[in-house]
């Protein structure tokens, strides 16, 4: 039987080194060479200074291919057997490529951190979704309920206004959902068909300009007269509409523009505002899914991302730019310029996140700079809140960014307790100091400053204070960390004002 063929041609590389590092076999043939790689020298030198074999390292190294003979570099697991023979010593080098073994164990470290990724993202969506259901039902809920008790026209009139209002709200949430489930199943249909685009722009224009703010004005801009293209007249609509009611909400004075123009081979549009601006560090997420400008803003955050995808889906591109806070923004898109008689692109929907894919955790917790936040307009229908608490009467503070819901607590309260308010939890932590409330109700979730580090805050110098968190959340999970995070107690949206003044009562010294 040949043994040196066999040796040739196993997979393994088989050296045997002298104490000269020479290479007196090769079993692949190519011997009387010194080792110059670094790291068979000093495997080699120090298993013949100690007279005793190593076990398995893996390293990196050119070797000659088995077929062919040519070095490639590989990765390898190196053994060295000592022995002596003829009074003379050798290290017998052992080398076995395991690039296909590391490649699947990368694979396997992939598909599991995948995996770790996918289990988050879907734990953060449905969190996500929990907070953005419960807040509107919370104030659709709790003012029906206040309606049925009250026989007074201007408190029925009010509770009947922000019911409708969060009813709209929930809508548009279960809307964007669905909208992003049918992108995801290939299902949201596209109809092209010819358009006019400055009829396109005026009827936007109509159903856009109720929303605009009192201080602010919507200008727009036409293209050539009768200006006709291909494309989905629906979806270029949901667009622009999404687009302009985003620069309405956040231009509280000022003027918006949008309009269109032709630019070689594509339309370009553009929604162009003078409002509040959005900071450098919140720019690269806007297009995620849950991804808000303003987190003290009412709104799904997933507007934007659905106006990505429809984009992209009809070939086009969007984008936007922001020279920062109080510097106004512009967002823009295109889509490829399709003249009557010409057939568009087929629309197909581009790879993107599954649905639970909203954002990396990383990017929900990024720090949020804005600007000091407006006084709500929601404050033409609430009546101002006593600063000077009236006697034998406590005081509770409430701190709460959503208009509604901050109503549907004084609506409760105001017979009972005397309350001041904080829009988010930096200002709930100087309220404290300022004013000493008796109790404080803290929702967890809030701009600028959450509950958990505005209640670490004030715990930092009063431990006795009761404060009952609210919350929008519903895991199990989400009530132990409230409970070990400094709050007496907690009550879930929607809040049910018998449960409230029960658990306030608990709370009372």
């Amino acid at each position: 039987m040949n043994y040196e063929l066999i040796l040739r041609y196993t997979r393994a590389y088989v050296l045997v080194v002298d104490r000269n590092l020479t290479v007196v076999y090769n079993n692949r043939g190519d011997s009387g060479m010194k080792l110059d790689n670094p790291f068979l020298i000093e495997a080699v030198t120090k298993a013949l200074r100690e007279k005793e074999s190593f076990d398995a390292k893996e390293s990196r190294m050119m070797v000659p291919n088995v077929t062919d003979f040519k070095p490639r570099e590989i990765d390898v697991w190196v053994k060295g057997e000592y022995m002596v023979m003829d009074s003379r010593e050798y290290i017998v080098l052992t080398i076995t490529d395991i690039t296909s073994i590391k490649e699947e164990r990368n694979e396997y470290g992939h598909a599991i951190s995948e995996a770790k990724n996918e289990a988050i993202c879907k734990s953060s969506f449905l969190a996500n979704m929990s907070h953005e259901i419960r807040t509107p039902l919370n104030a659709i809920l709790g003012f029906s309920k206040l309606l049925m008790g009250t026989d007074d026209p201007a408190k029925q009139a009010k509770y009947c206004e922000v019911i409708e209002n969060n009813t709209h709200m929930l809508q548009q949430l279960i809307d964007d959902v669905l909208d992003i489930a049918k992108m995801e199943s290939g299902t949201l249909k596209y109809h092209y068909e010819t358009v006019d685009l400055n009829e396109l722009i005026e009827s936007v224009d109509s159903i856009v300009r109720m929303r605009v703010q009192p201080n602010t004005i919507l200008n727009h801009v036409l293209g050539m007269a009768d200006y006709k293209i291909v494309t989905d007249r629906d979806r270029l609509s949901q667009v622009l509409i999404n687009l302009l009611t985003n620069a309405c909400k956040f231009t509280p004075r000022g003027s918006i523009t949008f309009g269109y123009e032709e630019q070689d081979d594509k339309i370009y549009f553009f929604v162009k505002d003078t409002g509040i601006g959005i900071p450098k560090e919140k720019q690269d997420l806007l297009f995620q899914r849950f991804s808000k400008q303003n987190d003290g803003k009412q709104g799904t955050g997933l507007g934007l991302s659905i106006c990505k995808n429809i984009i992209e889906t009809m070939h086009g591109e969007v984008g936007m730019k922001s020279g920062g806070e109080g510097k106004g923004s512009l967002f823009w898109f295109t889509i490829p310029l399709v003249l009557p008689g010409e057939t568009p692109e087929e629309a197909t929907a581009p790879a993107d996140a599954p649905l639970i894919g909203i954002t990396t955790p990383e990017a929900a917790s990024a720090p949020v700079t804005t600007p000091p936040m407006p006084k709500p307009a929601f404050d033409e229908i609430v009546a101002p809140v006593a600063t000077t608490p009236r006697k034998h009467r406590p005081t509770i503070m409430v701190a709460e960014d959503n208009e509604s819901n901050y109503l549907l607590f004084e609506s409760i309260l105001e017979d009972d307790f005397n309350i001041i308010h904080a829009w988010n939890g930096r200002e709930a932590v100087d309220m404290f100091k300022q004013q000493r409330p008796d109790l404080i109700l803290m929702d967890i979730s809030m701009p600028y400053m959450d509950g958990y580090e505005a209640t670490r805050n004030i715990r930092k110098s009063d431990t006795e204070v009761p404060i009952i968190a609210v919350t929008a959340y519903a895991f199990s999970s989400d009530k132990e960390r409230i409970m070990e995070n400094g709050f007496n107690s907690y009550v879930s949206k929607p809040v049910n004002a018998d449960r409230l003044l029960s658990e306030i009562q608990k709370c009372q010294p």
